[in-house]
């Protein structure tokens, strides 16, 4: 307001401190009473003076350190820059010129916008800041579009669709009622399932006599023709069963001649 109404350095005096209110204004009576000519007081003189007492030291390190260490983190680029401008002022000395400007910007944006600008030369601090927004927007599109796409294919994997059977009736409430598929199960359980190739198809368990076979003994179909890998169980021998064992006939048949023999034998 002052360079705009062109005032002198006399007059920035009298404007400045005709706007104190509070502790401000207490600060300059107390000033210009302890001075010895209040009236010779010049600008330059209001603002170190001013500053000096309602700005310490300590608080300008403060915020010069702030500033130093500013990064973007969660904020905008347009909201860092805002930022980076109001601390720059406490640290005068450190973007002494417009290239160190650029610098210490370009070190506090996030890894990704300030890898894509390192390689970069702008010719001001204004179009580096320019560049910056545009690439972060980019950014964000890129990452919006990769969302889509992703959340696309989680919908078409995520949950299979079945294809009911042609002319299958419908419940309500949305449940299929799969006629096909129950009467393919029934078939199923009423067929019997027919031994695959290579397999061996199972013998028929037929009822065998065992009312005269002693305990222990294996038990065999007597009534099916003996083959080259039968044994007699009556004399051990291969080729026949024990009620066809020829020895059991010459057994039999000198049995009965000795007990002819015995009967005929007279009395003593």
């Amino acid at each position: 307001m002052l360079d705009i109404a062109q005032c002198t350095n006399r007059e920035r005096v009298l404007y400045a401190s005709g706007r104190l209110e509070g502790t401000a204004a207490a600060w300059w009576d107390a000033y210009t009473a302890a001075h010895n000519a209040p009236n010779t007081i010049t600008w330059q003189e209001f603002r170190d003076k001013f500053r000096e007492d309602h700005i310490p030291k300590g608080l300008m390190k403060l915020k010069r350190q702030e500033f130093l260490g500013l990064k973007q983190g969660g904020m905008t680029v347009a909201e860092y820059r805002d930022k980076y401008l109001e601390l720059a002022r406490y640290a005068p000395a450190d973007i002494a010129n417009d290239e160190d400007k650029q610098d210490h910007f370009r070190n506090g944006l996030s890894g990704a916008i300030k890898y894509q600008l390192l390689c970069h030369t702008f010719g001001s601090f204004q179009e580096l800041v320019d560049n910056a927004i545009k690439v972060e927007h980019a950014r964000k599109e890129m990452g919006e579009m990769k969302r889509k796409m992703e959340s696309q294919g989680q919908s078409s994997n995520g949950h299979p669709r079945f294809a009911s059977p042609q002319g299958a009736p419908f419940r309500s409430g949305g449940q299929n009622v799969n006629y096909g598929q129950n009467q393919y199960q029934r078939q199923n359980q009423q067929t019997p399932q027919t031994p695959r190739t290579g397999q061996q198809a199972p013998r028929p368990n037929f009822p065998q006599n065992r009312q005269n076979t002693p305990a222990g003994t294996p038990v065999r179909n007597t009534n099916s023709t003996p083959t080259a890998g039968d044994r007699c169980f009556k004399c051990g021998e291969l080729g026949h069963y024990a009620n066809h064992c020829p020895k059991r006939t010459v057994q039999n048949t000198s049995g009965q001649q000795n007990n002819s023999g015995q009967r005929h034998n007279p009395q003593q």
